[in-house]
């Protein structure tokens, strides 16, 4: 009679999964615990990129971090991008020494579950680092730290504006660049 009781409860259980999840807006998405594609390349990168698809490897953040790893959620930001909502989740990894950098995971709705729309790279802190992640006007728009303004490793008194546009499956860059000081 006990097994009558469990096979419904199990089946109940699975149907409220996480995985099974069916999301109507991308801010329902819990990116603070979410598998994220995993950078296996070796070497402190001294500028920005987009990093290749599909993804073959991945790492799990728990409330927000990954300590083994040296992964931590920085902030997640939305915004359009054409007529969809889409969320921008900006994750910093640490060497465990000075060197630094973040990744940029951009997520769209797709039949109620989040799908990577593509990922970038920046560079380690004065040499492309990430600081500023916006949405305006349909494009996503990041600041990078510009490597040529940099005061040694850590820091740089100037940043380079990138636009990028989704188009054909992919961000495309839009001319042209911005640069400004930092204060």
């Amino acid at each position: 009679m006990s097994r009558l009781l469990i096979a419904p409860l199990l089946l109940l259980l699975s149907a409220a999964s996480p995985a099974q999840q069916k999301f109507t807006s991308i801010r329902q998405v819990d990116f603070k615990n979410f598998t994220y594609p995993l950078d296996k390349s070796f070497g402190v990168p001294t500028t920005w990129g987009w990093m290749p698809l599909p993804v073959h490897s991945t790492f799990d953040l728990v409330n927000g971090r990954h300590d083994s790893l040296g992964f931590d959620l920085v902030a997640t930001a939305y915004g359009n991008i054409g007529n969809q909502e889409v969320a921008a989740v900006d994750v910093s990894y640490s060497t465990g020494a000075t060197a630094n950098w973040r990744y940029l995971f951009l997520y769209e709705l797709e039949d109620g579950q989040p799908k990577l729309m593509g990922w970038l790279r920046s560079g380690s802190r004065a040499y492309g680092g990430l600081i500023r992640t916006a949405f305006q006007d349909g494009l996503l728009v990041l600041d990078f730290e510009d490597a040529s303004k940099r005061e040694g490793d850590c820091c740089s008194d100037a940043y380079i504006r990138v636009s990028y546009r989704w188009h054909n499956d992919r961000f495309t860059e839009v001319s042209p660049r911005q640069s400004g000081t930092l204060k």
